[in-house]
């Protein structure tokens, strides 16, 4: 089971939106529209796999690698 959000910086806050339709599920299920930290951290406990891509505003490269 993987789940796909999209972190972005909102305002100073760290937001999860949902990608893909599972994500979405989960989302409309605990009635939210986006993820924060802790969410995922629970989700992860139970067992589910979290695919985090980055969005970058247009024009600006990715300077940086994630290894997890």
């Amino acid at each position: 089971m993987i789940i796909q959000v999209e972190q972005r910086n909102v305002y100073g806050s760290l937001k999860f939106y949902p990608v893909n339709e599972l994500a979405h599920q989960f989302a409309a299920l605990m009635k939210q529209k986006t993820f924060d930290i802790q969410n995922i951290e629970d989700m992860m406990k139970m067992g589910i796999r979290i695919e985090v891509s980055v969005a970058v505003p247009n024009g600006l490269k990715p300077h940086y690698t994630v290894n997890a």
